[in-house]
């Protein structure tokens, strides 16, 4: 049996913080929570979405991958009645004051490219398969 070094056990346990952590905060600014008979807590549901987002695939194939894992349907089931505007008022006014700390007091100018569809679909727009 191999033995583990420090470093890897340091680096494990502060993947789990780092995920408390943001698990924690999406809970507060969802406003999200389950009644004490769900068979999926709250923070069950969070950390099945943070899985997906961080392994950069969808929610089924994290659910596919572990049998204990909630499905798809009831994922979508439990997020149906989130008030997402709500949640995005939030999140902007946490931006606000912590981009004032930490953005410099001088003009910025950023570019953001709002697309709803992919860079595929775009490239079929134009006719260039």
């Amino acid at each position: 049996m191999k033995k583990r070094s420090n470093n890897q056990h340091n680096n494990r346990l502060w993947t789990i913080e780092i995920l408390n952590l943001v698990v924690g905060v999406v809970l507060s600014v969802l406003s999200f929570s389950a009644s004490p008979n769900a068979v999926y807590s709250a923070r069950a549901i969070v950390c099945h979405l943070i899985s997906a987002s961080v392994s950069q695939t969808t929610v089924n194939q994290v659910s596919q991958s572990n049998r204990k894992a909630a499905t798809e349907g009831a994922i979508r089931y439990r997020l149906r009645k989130l008030d997402l505007e709500g949640a995005q008022c939030t999140v902007n006014q946490m931006l606000k004051s912590k981009a004032i700390k930490t953005l410099p007091r001088r003009a910025l100018t950023f570019a953001i490219d709002f697309a709803s569809y992919r860079f595929t679909e775009r490239k079929r727009m134009r006719g260039i398969q």
